[in-house]
């Protein structure tokens, strides 16, 4: 199976992280999914967000959390691209769903949390399930017991732990909590890792790798999927071999 590209929320290099512009674009330069992450508002609406206040990447402040989806579309989300981009929204997670419907691109969703979001899976698993995306779709999290929750809520899910550390056994680690696969960092990752990851039936997608010779050495070893920034350079690295 060919190592897959997943676009690090969006093409983030070239238009703004976390956007549907950043997602449109990622596709368009043949990435085979995205990564995103999502965090609760204040009116229980899944948006789509790294961060968990909108400081850094909105003309806003303030926590997500405590602010309602209708506040948040008030500010404009172009990040670092306000040259080229204007009047950029805050999406719905359900927005990004009905993109992936449309497109087939696969999805990993890295569940953020707060205090104040403790019932986030629920309303993740049951959006995903609306969709009837599961099998497109892959949950991850630093959060490990978050992942252990949407394995009860909908065990078809893939779950994979992020990790930066040097872990043991990682493969078992992530069985412990049924984890289908894992998402190290990848200076954690070398070909003894994947191929005993393989050999426990998991698989492995690595963050966040930019580099075209890093880029060819996790395809070599391989990796199932990289997770990168720049998803035209995956592509043509990966075309290339």
């Amino acid at each position: 199976m060919s190592t897959k590209i997943f676009a690090h929320r969006g093409a983030s290099a070239y238009a703004p992280e976390n956007t549907m512009e950043a997602f449109r674009l990622a596709y368009d330069m043949s990435a085979d999914g995205l990564e995103i992450d999502v965090h609760l508002t204040k009116d229980g609406q899944v948006v789509v967000i790294h961060d968990h206040v909108i400081d850094r990447t909105s003309n806003g402040k303030g926590a997500v959390a405590q602010m309602t989806y209708e506040e948040l579309l008030a500010y404009d989300f172009s990040f670092k691209f306000s040259d080229k981009y204007k009047s950029v929204k805050i999406p719905l997670l359900k927005e990004v769903l009905a993109f992936v419907k449309e497109t087939g691109l696969l999805l990993n969703i890295e569940i953020k949390y707060s205090s104040l979001t403790e019932d986030i899976e629920e309303k993740t698993v049951a959006l995903i399930k609306e969709y009837g995306l599961t099998d497109q779709i892959i949950i991850s999290s630093f959060n490990h017991n978050g992942l252990y929750k949407v394995k009860e809520l909908c065990p078809e899910l893939a779950t994979a732990p992020l990790y930066s550390c040097g872990l043991f056994r990682p493969w078992d680690y992530g069985k412990s909590f049924g984890a289908d696969g894992l998402h190290p960092h990848g200076y954690t990752v070398n070909e003894e890792l994947v191929k005993e990851c393989h050999k426990n039936r998991m698989f492995v997608n690595v963050w966040t790798i930019d580099d075209p010779s890093d880029i060819k050495r996790f395809i070599e070893i391989g990796t199932d999927g990289i997770i990168t920034n720049v998803p035209d350079t995956a592509r043509k690295t990966a075309d290339s071999l």
